[in-house]
């Protein structure tokens, strides 16, 4: 009796199986259909004037006394090419220094 009923509920679980449709990726697309032009962000002749002011120092108070600085400096965002063809995307290159300081009270 039990194997007579796993072998139904075997069959039962392949059933959806044998009968759903093979999946397929998308229909070729139309030759006469040209994709419309992306226009690129226009890039900086130099990095020079792709400077950004860089914000004011962070500070953390650490509970246990330490004080947490963090600086920036020398900050540059120069805007790329994207790598896909999305009218949205925007890509850019970052640069910058970043220091960091702990001082603790006697440590």
């Amino acid at each position: 009796m039990l194997n007579r009923f796993a072998t139904l509920a075997t069959v039962c679980m392949l059933i959806p199986f044998g009968t759903a449709p093979d999946a397929s990726a998308d229909a070729p697309p139309d030759p006469s259909v040209q994709p419309a032009a992306n226009p690129a962000p226009p890039l900086p002749p130099s990095l020079d004037n792709s400077a950004v002011p860089s914000g004011p120092p962070g500070v953390l108070d650490a509970p246990d006394g330490c004080v947490l600085t963090v600086v920036g400096s020398d900050e540059s965002e120069v805007p790329v090419a994207p790598l896909n063809t999305a009218n949205t995307s925007r890509e850019y290159r970052v640069s910058g220094t970043f220091t960091g300081s702990v001082q603790c009270g006697g440590r």
